[in-house]
C-alpha cells in the first residue's frame, strides 16, 4: 500500500487530494481540485503526485456508501482554514462541478472536462 500526495509542482490554485493505493494495480486514481476560477491545463504524462509506502498500524472506519455526498462536502468544508466567503465559493465550484467528483471508488474515471 502507498500514500499518494500532492507532490507540490502544481499550477497554484491546483490540489491533490492525499489517498491510499495500490500500484500494481497499473492505474493510480488522482483527485484534483481547481480552487481557482480560471481553466487549468493538466498535460498527459504530467506528474502530480508522490507515492510513498505505508503500513496500517490502525484500522480506520471506512465510509460507508449511506454517508451521503453532502454530509461529505459539508465536513470537507468545516475542516478547511477558507474564510466564509471562501467557503462559499468554494461550495458553488462544487456544486456547480458535482457530476465530476466522485461518490464511491467505483466510479473513478476520467472526466470530458477540457
Amino acid at each position: 500500500m502507498y500514500a499518494a500526495a500532492d507532490n507540490g509542482k502544481l499550477p497554484k490554485g491546483m490540489m491533490v487530494a492525499k489517498t491510499l493505493v495500490v500500484l500494481s494495480k497499473g492505474t493510480i486514481p488522482v483527485r484534483v481540485i481547481n480552487l481557482s476560477d480560471k481553466p487549468k491545463v493538466i498535460k498527459k504524462g504530467e506528474v502530480l503526485a508522490k507515492c510513498a509506502p505505508v503500513t496500517c498500524i490502525e484500522r480506520s472506519p471506512y465510509l460507508t456508501s449511506n454517508q451521503s455526498f453532502e454530509c461529505l462536502r459539508r465536513e470537507f468544508l468545516n475542516n478547511t482554514e477558507l474564510n466564509d466567503e471562501q467557503k462559499r465559493a468554494t461550495e458553488r465550484v462544487i456544486e456547480k462541478l458535482k457530476d465530476v467528483f466522485s461518490r464511491t471508488s467505483d466510479d473513478v474515471r476520467r472526466t470530458n472536462i477540457g
